[in-house]
C-alpha cells in the first residue's frame, strides 16, 4: 500500500487531511476523535509497516472499521498495483 492509497482509505472513512507545511500530514476524524500524523512521504512510497499496524489498530479501536475489513482493503490495494 502506498501513502496515496492509505490517504484515500482514510478520507473515504471521513477523515479530513491537513498539511503541516514542510513537516507532516495530519488526518482527523472529528466524530470519533481519531487522529493520525504521518511524516512527509511521497505519495508513491510504500507505507511503513509500523504505520499500517498503527492505523489498523486505531481504526478498529475507534469503531470505524474492523481489523478484518482493513486487511481486506489492504489486500485489494496490493492486488490493484500494476505488475512490473
Amino acid at each position: 500500500m502506498t501513502y496515496a492509497e492509505l490517504h484515500r482509505v482514510l478520507t473515504g472513512l471521513g477523515f479530513t487531511e491537513m498539511d503541516v507545511p514542510g513537516s507532516h500530514r495530519f488526518f482527523q476524524h472529528t466524530a470519533s476523535g481519531a487522529l493520525f500524523l504521518f511524516g512527509l512521504h511521497s505519495d508513491e512510497e510504500a507505507v511503513r509497516e509500523t504505520d499500517i499496524v498503527s492505523v489498523r489498530r486505531h481504526l478498529a479501536e475507534k469503531g470505524l472499521i474492523t481489523e478484518d475489513q482493513f486487511a481486506t482493503l489492504l489486500g485489494k490495494q496490493r492486488h490493484s498495483q500494476p505488475s512490473a
